[in-house]
């Protein structure tokens, strides 16, 4: 069994929430992951000043893998000649200088591209044919047996909850292609809501609120669960979750994944856990 702690969404900026964010390191150190997964919008406005606060809180996480994507608001939207020309500068002299990689942590692979798109789709995000296609390399080469984890920022499926948020263009066509690698996770932010979703063989998607192809690999991905983390630091909760904050511990055995929701409480001042939603792998 391994164990991932998910965050999101931390906006360092105006709408950054300092006491959050010790909450959160707090929850790292007692939760003991194996992993910790950080899935986009680490500024604001991908201000220099903004990036020297995402770097000092990723410096106080703790020695183990910790898997990073950039978000939209990772691009300079403004600063029109940056982001035609340099958009995503910033975040690679400060949080990570790759934009798409891979890792392996036991029999779990995880594959991290980046939708951030600062041309054609700035705030729905989008991935290439060039990424999907780095990402069957990778999980190609793994064995029936590892367990495949997509890592993204924006969602590839709305939650059912009223939003009016716009999935990534080609959605559908993109999770087809994902199921045909095996791919049994998809771990991702952006929507500013907490949700857990599965999409099960027959292309139904059942969800749970909580507040180049490899076809000979396609029977690894009978059951595809989507892992939405609400925002972590900041003060840009949407829907039901405005002035809250949340982040994800899930536990992945060799036969089930379980996700808890921790939320932000002001008294005791810490995340606390909430009910867990059990997806059988």
């Amino acid at each position: 069994m391994i164990t991932i702690l998910q965050g999101s969404d931390f906006h360092f900026g105006k709408p950054y929430l300092s006491q959050v964010e010790a909450a959160f390191h707090k929850t790292v150190l007692e939760t003991d992951p194996d992993v910790i997964v950080l899935t986009g919008d680490f500024t604001q406005r991908a201000k220099i000043k903004e990036y020297h606060q995402a770097r000092e809180f990723l410096k106080k996480l703790p020695d183990i893998p910790t898997i990073v994507t950039p978000g939209n608001h990772d691009v300079p939207l403004y600063r029109v000649h940056e982001r035609i020309f340099s958009p995503l500068r910033n975040y690679r002299n400060y949080v990570s200088a790759d934009l798409n990689g891979f890792t392996r942590v036991g029999d779990v692979v995880f594959v991290d591209l980046c939708s951030a798109d600062p041309y054609r789709a700035i705030v729905n995000g989008r991935l290439s044919n060039k990424q999907v296609e780095f990402a069957a390399r990778i999980f190609q080469g793994c064995s029936p047996e590892d367990f495949r984890i997509l890592v993204t920022h924006h969602s590839l499926f709305r939650p059912d909850d009223g939003g009016s948020d716009n999935v990534m263009p080609k959605s559908s066509a993109l999770l087809a292609r994902f199921r045909k690698m095996g791919i049994g996770l998809i771990l991702s932010g952006h929507i500013h809501r907490n949700c857990v979703m599965k999409l099960s063989s027959e292309n139904q998607i059942d969800s749970t609120s909580s507040e180049t192809d490899s076809v000979a690999n396609a029977s690894l991905c009978e059951n595809l669960t989507i892992v939405h983390c609400g925002t972590t630091t900041s003060n840009r909760g949407r829907m039901a979750e405005k002035g809250k904050n949340s982040l994800n511990v899930l536990q992945i055995s060799s036969y089930d994944i379980v996700v808890t929701p921790h939320w932000f409480e002001d008294d005791p001042g810490c995340f606390v856990a909430r009910a867990s939603t059990t997806i059988a792998r």
